[in-house]
C-alpha cells in the first residue's frame, strides 16, 4: 500500500478551503454590488420662513401711507367724532383694513367692543360683517389685501332725554387679525 503523506492532504484541504474563500468572497461582491445597485440617496436643502402678521388701520384709506399699526388702543386711529346725535338718528364710521403682513389672516371684531354707549338705552354700537375668508397678505398693499368694517352708532328714537342729552363718551373698538 502505499503511504500517503500528510502534507497531500493538507493540501487537499488548503485547496477546499482556499475555494471555498474565493466562492465567499465572490459571492460577497456580487450582493454587495446588488447593494449598490438598489440604493440611491438624495440629499435636499430648503429654507424655511415664517409669515409675518402686520394689520394695519386707517381713517381715510387711500395710500399705505395712511395706514398705522393699531395695535394697542393708546396707538389706536381716532376716526371723524360724532356730535348732535339726535333721538332716532345713526352715524357712521368706516374703519379701513390692510393686512400688511405677509400672511393671511382671519378677521374678527375684539369681544371687548361696545354694545351701547352711555347708557344702554341712549346710543347702541352695531358693527357690520367681517369678510368669511381670510383676507390676503400683501406688505405692497395689494387690493386682495384691503377691507373696510362699519361701525354705526344709533340713538334709538325712544332715548330719555334725562339719561342721554348732553353727554359725552369715548367709543374705543377693534378689530382681531388671527393667522390662518
Amino acid at each position: 500500500m502505499p503511504r500517503t503523506t500528510g502534507t497531500s492532504a493538507r493540501a487537499r484541504a488548503s485547496v477546499a478551503v482556499r475555494a471555498l474563500l474565493a466562492l465567499g468572497a465572490l459571492l460577497g461582491l456580487g450582493a454587495v454590488s446588488t447593494s449598490a445597485a438598489w440604493t440611491d440617496p438624495a440629499v435636499y436643502g430648503a429654507t424655511a420662513s415664517a409669515a409675518s402678521v402686520d394689520l394695519r388701520v386707517s381713517a381715510t384709506g387711500g395710500a399705505t401711507s395712511t395706514y398705522v399699526a393699531a395695535d394697542t388702543a393708546t396707538a389706536a386711529v381716532t376716526l371723524t367724532g360724532v356730535t348732535g346725535l339726535t333721538p332716532g338718528t345713526s352715524v357712521q364710521r368706516t374703519l379701513h383694513l390692510w393686512n400688511a403682513g405677509t400672511g393671511p389672516l382671519a378677521l374678527t371684531w375684539a369681544t371687548t367692543n361696545p354694545t351701547s354707549l352711555v347708557a344702554a338705552s341712549c346710543v347702541t354700537v352695531g358693527y357690520s360683517t367681517l369678510p368669511a375668508a381670510p383676507l390676503a397678505g400683501d406688505p405692497a398693499g395689494a387690493a386682495a389685501s384691503r377691507t373696510t368694517a362699519v361701525v354705526t352708532l344709533t340713538m334709538p328714537a325712544t332715548a330719555p332725554a334725562a339719561v342721554c342729552a348732553n353727554k359725552t363718551a369715548t367709543l374705543t373698538v377693534g378689530v382681531v387679525g388671527t393667522a390662518s
